[in-house]
């Protein structure tokens, strides 16, 4: 803190510099006061060496002499009364001085906080400690200042950069998401021309299953055969498809040269009659619902081809056939009994009316198993279908007789006729 002290901060110092500075002043004091005329350097000749001078003093008059040392007593006694009040001006000046060190220093101090005055030589050392100082304040503000700018700076940067990043992000993310979703297209693209080929192929496989069938039953040539047309082919493939579709029937014409296909057997043949020479192949489904591939299309699809008489087509397929599926039937006894009566009763009316349009009798045999007979004895249910059946049998045979004996009575008559 010492160092730090200015002028005003030891007042007796710089009075004693004040005093000191005023040896000018002082030899004034002590030195009378110089006359009109004559000079300090060069006083008044006392030898007579002027005897100008000397001529005029006598020619002076008493009362001017008198009036000179009146001016001169005057002069002596101001001077006297001067000098003590300018030996006691340093002291009041001092004293003054004294008071207002303070204040003066304190408002030396402000003042150098405010203003930064320039300061003496002997104080250039505090001065300039104090002004490293506040420019080490100031340096440390700037540098903070420019720490926090550069902060700013920095986190701008930091989040143009993160902008930037995410922008890039973004922008990969939308290129892979395009790349994902053309990668996608053509692999739903591939997929659905390998599903498409699939299925010409799965529908080339199941037209060709059912052109196979109609080859095998001799309906066609072959598979080959050109009569199998293109219109053919979708029509059967739209069979295969179609839950709505059921039923389709393939007729071939009398040169067996073409083949028009119909869902409705009477389109095809719309004035039947008993005469009527049929040739057509047919195909049904089980479940219409059920989807038709190759694994389930020998299970799920029923054809056949009919040629001729459909009365003795029907006769054969229920005695070849139906018959023993329907005996091998896993039903309860007393509706399985009832379905293969009604059966027998169905097969005897249908053979009488093919073999009546023959102008034949032909008894029905039914296809019961009589391997055992002691078994069959016992089984009263096959017993009562067996004696229904030969009541058949009697009617039968009694019609016939009845219609030969009025064949007889006819004048045209020929025994030829009745061998």
């Amino acid at each position: 803190m010492s160092e730090n002290k200015t002028d005003n901060d030891n007042p007796q110092e710089n009075e004693d510099a004040k005093v000191q500075e005023s040896p000018i002043q002082q030899e004034d004091n002590n030195n009378p006061p110089v006359e009109e005329g004559e000079s300090p350097n060069n006083p008044p000749n006392e030898g007579g060496d002027n005897p100008g001078a000397e001529n005029q003093e006598e020619q002076k008059n008493p009362e001017e002499e008198k009036k000179e040392e009146e001016q001169k007593v005057e002069e002596q006694k101001v001077e006297e009364q001067k000098a003590p009040e300018e030996q006691k001006a340093p002291e009041e000046q001092k004293n003054a001085e004294e008071q207002k060190a303070p204040e003066e220093q304190k408002n030396a101090e402000e003042t150098k906080k405010k203003s930064k005055p320039p300061t003496a030589k002997k104080n250039s050392r505090p001065t300039s400690k104090a002004k490293n100082k506040k420019e080490g304040k100031k340096s440390k503000k700037q540098k903070e200042l420019e720490a926090k700018l550069a902060e700013e700076e920095a986190a701008k940067k930091a989040a143009e950069e993160e902008a930037a990043r995410k922008a890039a992000e973004e922008e990969e993310k939308k290129r892979k998401e395009e790349e994902e979703r053309r990668l996608k297209e053509e692999e739903e693209r591939r997929l659905e021309e390998e599903r498409k080929k699939a299925e010409e192929e799965e529908d080339d496989k199941r037209a060709l299953y059912l052109v196979k069938a109609m080859a095998n039953a001799l309906f066609i040539k072959d598979v080959e055969d050109p009569i199998i047309t293109d219109d053919i082919a979708n029509k059967i493939i739209d069979f295969l498809d179609l839950p709505e579709k059921k039923e389709l029937f393939l007729k071939l014409d009398d040169k067996k040269e073409n083949i028009t296909c119909s869902e409705k057997l009477n389109e095809l043949y719309p004035e039947s009659t008993q005469d009527t020479y049929f040739n057509f192949f047919f195909f049904l489904k089980k479940n219409p619902e059920e989807e038709i591939t190759m694994e389930n299309i020998s299970e799920n699809v029923v054809y056949d081809h009919v040629e001729g008489n459909i009365d003795r087509y029907l006769l054969d397929k229920m005695n070849d056939s139906l018959s023993e599926k329907i005996y091998n039937l896993n039903w309860p006894e007393g509706i399985k009994n009832d379905l293969i009566s009604n059966m027998h009763k169905f097969l005897i009316v249908l053979s009488q009316s093919y073999y009546l349009d023959q102008n034949k009798v032909v008894l029905y045999i039914p296809k019961e198993n009589l391997n055992n007979p002691q078994d069959a004895i016992k089984d009263k249910e096959l017993v009562a279908r067996l004696e229904s059946i030969m009541i058949e049998w009697t009617n039968q045979i009694r019609d016939f007789l009845s219609n030969q004996d009025n064949a007889s009575n006819r004048e045209d008559f020929d025994i030829i006729d009745e061998i």
